[in-house]
This record gives structure tokens, C-alpha cells and sequence, in this order.
């Protein structure tokens, strides 16, 4: 399931919408819901382990 959502999201503007994709792909396969809360980070957050704002755009590269 990552690696489907991983593949998919080139061209997301944002780290929400990958959230968002990686829900979707979770629900398509069967899930109910997930068991964590998904953590998505880009650029100067990547290395925030408990990231959750999911706030921030994403830039090429």
C-alpha cells in the first residue's frame, strides 16, 4: 500500500493530499480505518517523527 501511494502521489501539491491518497488506497484495499494516524512530512519537517499538521506545500525534487 505505501509503495501504490508513494508511486501516486508525483505531482501533489501538498502533504495533506498525500494523507488523503494514502487513505484512500488503505480504504480500496478492504481497511475500516487506520490503526495511526498517518505521518506525512516534507521539506524542512521531514524529520519530525510525530508530524501531523499535514499543513505544508511541496516543493519539486
Amino acid at each position: 500500500m505505501v509503495s501504490s501511494t508513494i508511486a501516486g502521489c508525483r505531482g501533489f501539491e501538498t502533504e495533506a493530499a498525500i494523507v488523503g491518497l494514502l487513505e484512500f488506497e488503505a480504504r480500496r484495499r478492504g481497511a475500516d480505518m487506520l490503526a495511526y494516524p498517518p505521518v506525512v512530512a516534507a521539506g524542512a519537517r521531514a524529520n519530525i517523527i510525530h508530524y501531523l499538521e499535514g499543513n505544508q506545500r511541496i516543493a519539486n525534487g
